[in-house]
């Protein structure tokens, strides 16, 4: 499988509105970094046990692609959740 970042729109962040890809992409996901402030954390209720999950609240720009880079060069698949 190609490892790869997926950035994830969830709109108005209702579990129940997700589409089917996200939903998927959010199940596989080896970290998910995720928009803390904006999103509801029971989106993360659909990831996979042992996933790891980074809040952005608190990170600039620059930190959170740091962090992305970090993780995919690791050969993790990662999700953005904004």
């Amino acid at each position: 499988m190609d490892n790869k970042i997926s950035f994830i729109g969830v709109g108005p962040g209702d579990p129940e509105l997700l589409t089917l890809k996200a939903l998927k992409k959010i199940k596989i996901a080896d970290v998910i970094i995720w928009t803390d402030s904006l999103i509801p954390e029971k989106i993360l209720d659909f990831s996979k046990e042992g996933s790891e999950k980074i809040k952005t609240s608190s990170l600039n720009l620059e930190q959170i692609t740091s962090i992305m880079i970090e993780k995919i060069s690791g050969r993790e698949n990662c999700c953005k959740v904004a």
